[in-house]
């Protein structure tokens, strides 16, 4: 097997160019680029689109696999079955083409954008796309598992603690879910089962934390933390169910905020409340002292009641106006 690898690359008297143009473009756009992915100069570029083309339309050509078989039957090796050379055909074009993947999944390590032009570059090729496809899933499948375990970890927090781990999981993911990308495409089926498995666990551990905080203690619930990390997993959100769970509990969200502000009223403090004490007491000392012409003593004594009858009446008022008010919130 090993021989007819080496002379399908490398020896092919009837195709005088192939070694000539594709398999020594192959190897200077290789020994340009360097093993974490970073290609050196724009004449490397020109290499790999020339390489990857060349290999490309030599593997789709059926002469190249006649010519495979023919060498096979003259070199007279029982491995060489057909199986095994039909496994040949499929498994070379892989084989470039992971190395070309393999080089886009370690550029990301230094910049998303850096996979991108990798990755255009051998779907330009002309290879199958599917099979671009297949194997590049294959390249990501490392990081979907983080991603997924990261979700996991997430799920498996304290209802006390969901925010923070919704916030933790969202910085954890971020490159991530950016590297399936830039390798993937935005639009790969992968890349959008993550997106929404990310929404998805970010949206539970919101909840649980605001589920927990109404049950235990409403007043410490920030809403306004909640929003924004639901409105982070609503931009992550990939397919049309996850993005409607999102905006549903937004809006929940925003209803009850919108609710707890009106019922809790603004916070007036003490000043407001003597003010009234007094106005009430001034009013009744002028009315049991000046009009009714009762002592000193009974008159401080019901000013005293007075302020605190005002007191009364305007927090019945201020009660009676927040439950109209809410009641429309509703």
């Amino acid at each position: 097997m090993a021989r007819l690898v080496h002379e399908l690359f490398w020896i092919r008297p009837d195709q005088p160019s192939w070694h000539e143009h594709a398999v020594f473009a192959h190897c200077r756009a290789l020994e340009a680029t360097t093993p974490d992915g970073r290609v050196a100069h724009d004449d490397a570029w020109g290499d790999w689109r020339a390489g990857l083309r060349l290999l490309a339309q030599a593997f789709a050509a059926e002469e190249t696999w006649e010519w495979v078989r023919r060498r096979a039957a003259e070199i007279d090796d029982p491995r060489l079955s057909v199986a095994v050379l039909r496994a040949l055909r499929d498994r070379v074009p892989e084989h470039v083409i992971g190395v070309s993947v393999g080089l886009a999944v370690q550029a990301t390590g230094f910049g998303q954008e850096l996979a991108e032009p990798q990755m255009k570059v051998l779907r330009g090729a002309g290879f199958e796309p599917s099979l671009v496809r297949d194997v590049a899933r294959a390249a990501v499948e490392p990081v979907t598992a983080r991603i997924r375990s990261a979700c996991e970890s997430a799920w498996e927090a304290a209802p006390s603690a969901g925010l923070s781990a919704a916030s933790a999981l969202l910085d954890e993911t971020t490159p991530a879910l950016a590297t399936c990308a830039a390798v993937l495409g935005n639009d790969d089926e992968v890349v959008g089962a993550c997106r929404d498995e990310v929404a998805r666990s970010v949206n539970n551990c919101v909840l649980g934390f605001v589920n927990f905080y109404v049950e235990t203690a409403p007043a410490a619930l920030s809403t306004e933390t909640v929003l924004d990390l639901l409105r982070d997993a609503r931009a992550l959100a990939s397919s049309q169910s996850v993005t409607t769970l999102l905006d549903n509990n937004i809006a929940d969200i925003e209803g009850y905020q919108a609710r707890r502000a009106v019922v809790s009223g603004p916070d007036l403090g003490c000043a407001p409340l003597l003010f009234f004490f007094l106005i009430g007491g001034v009013a009744s000392w002028l009315l049991v002292h000046n009009v009714f012409g009762l002592g000193p003593v009974w008159s401080v004594v019901l000013s005293i009641f007075g302020g605190f009858m005002a007191v009364g009446l305007v927090a019945q008022v201020v009660e009676f106006f927040q439950g109209v008010f809410g009641s429309r919130t509703r």
